[in-house]
């Protein structure tokens, strides 16, 4: 009889459509970070050239690449974690819903680039939908299975689809305003706060939550270490202070309240080291061995709880929500770099050789091909965050390109030690295939010469 809690076993590959069907979905986050390196680097080394020279690779970045991998993970997730059948609402694909996703982030982009309305408008309803329908799935499978002791994480996934929906409808009425001709007094009045609170959405209540949730079980499983018996528990209770922290935050920020984001900040930082990082940390200490890819992990983390902090006190002495907005501005590129890129990284290094699959020997392989100069790449990007942070304005640009480059390494290995690995799999398999091939021939050869031996 199996146990009523399984412990977290993510499979080695899509559980509906096999190790082809898994790969077709993480291509689209890989061909985005492709598409986010190409335009990061551009708007770094030649920004006139590039349309919409700030907005695209922030975009590229939050919307290609980040939601792609959470739409992907928090599904590959959800069934290791609540091992769920696919019937029902569960049956259905998520590579439709990534392919919706992704007509709308490209019908954004285009209406970005010309000023079209109606294309704004249609992005804006395509990927609602898809965060719409994916977060259904998943809060309905995290009810049915109530009783499993990680249907709390899973909810995490569920209430951070239904950030990603209001912030999509935010940014939607955010574009409306950069390009209609006639828009309403309101909305060009509030357009700053409404700005701060697109930011502080997509960031805390979108990839915050995602990341949060998922860091209590991908931590440890990157660590290889025993849960602290405090971990489920604290993040099951966290998930209301979040939920409170962002929309306090949001709301401050389209009332024009600096202090009142500044409140909404706090409270995100102090139910985050509260309800997840100090049990990640007491499991760090019981760990036996770790991951390369814990390093980068940890690396986001701290550069994530140092920025929301300083958030914090700056929105506190903002003297108005415009003022506050330039900081958002100014501080969003680095916390994509520093801290959620870092993240993201981390578990893309930890979790394609683990998707793949095909047994310790030929996981090896992946995990040796993306762990080249590990430390190397990790101290350089993170050296270069540091000085820039800390004012290194002379050398911006060779600064940013190190951290370019980096990014632009990690995506490479990546995708190396994921060719390496399918190799690997594939020509075991055909080991296999023609061992038990000769195993069946000796088997007719023996059987054949007994007979021969009795005649």
């Amino acid at each position: 009889m199996s146990s009523p809690n399984p412990a977290p076993r993510f499979p080695s590959s899509s559980p509906q459509r096999g190790l082809r069907g898994r790969w077709s979905d993480d291509r689209f986050t890989l061909e985005w970070m492709v598409i986010a390196v190409i335009t990061c680097g551009m708007a770094v080394v030649a920004p006139k050239i590039l349309l919409q020279p700030l907005w695209t690779p922030i975009h590229a970045v939050a919307l290609g690449v980040v939601s792609n991998g959470i739409f992907q993970w928090s599904w590959f997730f959800s069934r290791g974690l609540l091992h769920f059948p696919l019937t029902g609402i569960a049956r259905y694909s998520t590579f439709v819903r990534i392919v919706v996703l992704n007509a709308g982030v490209v019908a954004l982009f285009v209406a970005m680039w010309t000023g079209s309305v109606p294309a704004a408008l249609l992005a804006t309803v395509l990927i609602c939908g898809a965060g719409i329908h994916q977060g259904t799935v998943l809060a309905v499978e995290a009810h049915r299975y109530k009783e499993n002791r990680y249907a709390p994480m899973v909810r995490y996934y569920a209430v951070a689809f239904f950030f990603f929906v209001v912030t999509c409808l935010v940014g939607g009425l955010l574009s409306y305003e950069m390009m209609a001709s006639d828009v309403p007094a309101w909305i060009v009045s509030h357009a700053d706060g409404i700005a701060v609170a697109h930011s502080v959405v997509g960031i805390g209540g979108w990839a915050g939550v995602t990341i949060l949730g998922t860091v209590v079980t991908l931590g440890l499983s990157m660590l290889h270490a025993r849960q602290d018996g405090r971990a489920l528990g604290s993040a099951r209770a966290a998930l209301p202070l979040f939920v409170a922290a962002v929309l306090v935050a949001a709301i401050g920020g389209v009332a024009g309240l600096p202090l009142m984001v500044a409140c909404g900040s706090a409270l995100f930082l102090l139910a985050a080291i509260w309800g997840i990082l100090t049990p990640l940390w007491c499991s760090f200490g019981l760990r036996k061995r770790s991951s390369h890819a814990v390093w980068p992990l940890l690396a986001g983390l701290v550069w994530t709880v140092l920025l929301v902090g300083v958030f914090t006190v700056e929105s506190a002495v903002a003297a108005d929500v415009s003022s506050l907005r330039n900081v958002v501005i100014d501080q969003l590129g680095v916390f994509l770099a520093a801290g959620i890129g870092q993240i993201f990284v981390a578990s893309l290094e930890y979790l394609v050789p683990v998707a793949i699959g095909g047994g310790p020997t030929v996981q090896r392989v992946g995990d040796v091909a993306v762990s080249f100069l590990w430390p190397v790449r990790l101290s350089l990007r993170n050296a270069a965050l540091a000085v820039l942070v800390l004012g290194g304005n002379d050398a911006r640009t060779f600064l940013l390109v190190i951290v370019v480059v980096s990014y632009a390494l990690d995506l490479g290995l990546v995708g190396c030690a994921a060719i390496r690995q399918l190799r690997a799999k594939k020509a075991k398999l055909e080991a296999k295939t023609i061992a038990k091939a000769r195993k069946m021939t000796k088997m007719g050869s023996g059987e054949e010469t007994t007979e021969g031996s009795d005649d």
